[in-house]
């Protein structure tokens, strides 16, 4: 049977369209030594990552940022997808305003992991994220402090500016595209994560869930090479990923020598094809979690969604009361 379209939503996507004219997406990856490494519409624009490597990295992320910040173009938007943590513990921890808690399920320590990343660290809900791929609580990640430092997230206190002081507005929750007005906004992706979603097998063996996905890192760089070239290849067969290219006039081949040659690169790439998608209004992809518990833009599944509400319903705490 064929699924109707709601008129009113094709109005609404048509008033989007007319009022929105120009939409860029950057991918970002982020880190505390090397700045940024940034992938936009083709084109790869890095800090301290060879051979791109600059006097100052940490300086140039700075201006990078506000050269984004202050691209204002009438009836656009600019979406960055942050590949670092963006939100924090519950403002209801963080003002000191919790009253009550329910204490009959296992607790997330708001200020150590958010919900998510538990979520991809335990065996219980077959999401856990195999070797290769890191889902460090939030708090222990070295991308923390230059997230801070460069756009003001994630906020953990009544102390900090709030966040319609920020630069950029931050998305923790899966809205409809046609409710975005022109501006600045920020959304958290994890590359990684979306690399193993998209790619991943149920029958994988041992041995290739313990190797296959390490594809980062200074140490066995033959092997992460080899890993990198053999999931760039995987991810270009992705129809959606295939096409985005091909519409926004990418070289395939030039994705496969730069992804094949950096990480940092393939997290950056991998970063704008997951806004790219959601900005179209793709269902391949969602933002998964709200900002109590933490957020990611990330392929969507049935199973997915389903663990991650068992999850949730199961071992988060009821906040207020």
């Amino acid at each position: 049977m064929r699924r109707s379209i709601d008129p009113l939503c094709i109005l609404c996507q048509q008033f989007w369209m007319l009022t929105v004219h120009n939409t860029t997406v950057y991918g970002i990856d982020v880190a505390p030594a090397k700045g940024l490494c940034c992938f936009t519409a083709g084109c790869f624009d890095s800090c301290g990552h060879k051979p791109e490597r600059v006097p100052n990295p940490t300086a140039r992320a700075f201006e990078m940022i506000e050269e984004i910040e202050n691209t204002k173009i009438v009836n656009s938007i600019n979406l960055l997808c942050w590949d670092a943590p963006l939100t924090g513990p519950p403002a209801v921890y963080a003002e000191r305003t919790l009253r009550s808690v329910r204490t009959d399920k296992p607790r997330v320590n708001p200020f150590a992991q958010r919900a998510i990343e538990r979520f991809f660290s335990t065996k219980d809900y077959e999401h856990k994220a195999p070797p290769g791929i890191s889902v460090q609580p939030y708090s222990g990640c070295s991308h923390w402090a230059i997230t801070r430092a460069l756009v003001g997230l994630p906020v953990t206190g009544k102390f900090d500016r709030s966040t319609h002081e920020l630069p950029f507005t931050l998305i923790t929750e899966n809205t409809e595209i046609s409710s975005l007005l022109p501006g600045n906004y920020i959304i958290e992706v994890h590359p990684a994560v979306a690399i193993w979603l998209w790619l991943k097998r149920d029958s994988e063996s041992e041995d290739e869930r313990n190797s296959k996905w390490k594809y980062k890192g200074a140490t066995d760089t033959t092997t992460r090479k080899r890993n990198r070239e053999e999931i760039v290849s995987k991810l270009l067969e992705i129809e959606s990923i295939s096409s985005l290219i091909d519409c926004n006039k990418i070289s395939k081949g030039r994705i496969e020598q730069e992804l094949g040659n950096s990480d940092d690169k393939m997290d950056a790439f991998v970063a704008w094809v997951l806004g790219e998608l959601w900005l179209k209004g793709s269902n391949e992809v969602i933002l998964l979690g709200n900002a109590d518990h933490g957020s990611m833009l990330l392929p969507k599944s049935d199973s997915l969604l389903s663990k991650w509400k068992d999850f949730v319903d199961r071992n988060t705490i009821k906040l207020g009361g």
